[in-house]
């Protein structure tokens, strides 16, 4: 879908920039400001943390069209809470605050596009927490066995 929105020039005309990423490459640093959302196209990207004891730990992977920076660009603390890093060669698009505004109040297909990807996001967070707040592996297991069960094309935050 998301490339069908790319090539209307009604669209992609408030994009900002296309960037390509090599494999590896650092996209964004944890802490870095969020002035703009990313959508992939092309590839896909994990946000991950170095602890002051030099550990990683991978907080999400997100694949060819997600989105990332939605949560943060309209907060008022925004600013990314963990690295991007390319886990393979990647294209991404970036949307200013400015023409996301523009594209959401003027793109009847964009916003469908954006609420549906923010919605989703936020339903799979809702699933995550409620898996994390099993009080035993056993129930954390029989929860998400019966999840899988119910809505098996539900996608997982990684």
């Amino acid at each position: 879908m998301i490339q069908d929105l790319i090539a209307r020039k009604d669209i992609s005309k408030h994009f900002s920039v296309a960037c390509l990423y090599n494999k590896g490459m650092i996209v964004t640093l944890e802490g870095e400001r969020c002035d703009s959302i990313g959508i992939i196209t092309k590839g896909s990207l994990m946000m991950n943390h170095i602890s002051i004891e030099g550990e990683e730990t991978i907080s999400a992977v997100l694949h060819k069209n997600e989105m990332f920076g939605q949560f943060l660009i309209h907060a008022s603390h925004p600013y990314f809470p963990g690295n991007m890093v390319a886990l393979e060669d990647c294209g991404i698009i970036y949307v200013t605050k400015e023409n996301l505004d523009q594209l959401l109040i003027n793109s009847k297909p964009f916003r469908d596009f954006y609420l549906h990807h923010v919605c989703q996001k936020a339903l799979d967070l809702i699933k995550h927490n409620r898996l994390l707040g099993q009080p035993s592996l056993r129930e954390k297991i029989i929860y998400w066995l019966e999840t899988e069960t119910i809505h098996p094309n539900i996608k997982h935050i990684t």
